[in-house]
């Protein structure tokens, strides 16, 4: 009986594909909590994910294929790279850089009409507020005994 030990390491063949990069704006600031999204064209499968502090993403073990990037935050325009091939083993960087949007804000003010007082009316019970000779509204003594 013949016995052969084999002492070579065996390495495992990825066939899968990384994806990452940084959001940034037009100046280069980075830009965190922004939204990117990887979706493989030929399976709709979709991966989401919000970019760090330092405004970096990264998609781990991505099946192979074509897929579209899209990276959205909030004041800015959509940034979106509509095709792009990833191979087994492949590490893609990507840099999106996002051009500074416009957001509408609508304010509506509405005006209620508050009570009125109205000094033309002799009638007590409408009286809000007595104010005494001196300012005071108070029935004070001096002003009650000057009367």
């Amino acid at each position: 009986m013949l016995a052969v030990l084999f002492t070579g390491s065996v390495h495992a063949q990825s066939t899968f594909a990384t994806l990452l990069g940084t959001v940034k704006d037009a100046s280069g600031a980075v830009i965190s909590g922004a939204t990117v999204e990887a979706v493989n064209t030929g399976t709709s499968a979709h991966r989401t994910m919000v970019s760090d502090a330092s405004g970096s993403f990264s998609f781990l073990n991505l099946e192979i294929g074509k897929y579209s990037l899209t990276v959205t935050a909030p004041g800015f325009e959509k940034y979106s790279l509509p095709e792009l091939v990833l191979t087994a083993r492949e590490s893609r960087h990507i840099d999106a850089t996002l051009a500074l949007g416009t957001e509408s804000q609508t304010v509506t003010v509405v005006e209620q009409l508050q009570n009125v007082i109205t000094t033309e009316s002799s009638n007590l019970a409408e009286t809000k507020v007595w104010r005494s000779d001196c300012g005071s509204t108070r029935n004070c003594a001096e002003c009650r005994d000057s009367r």
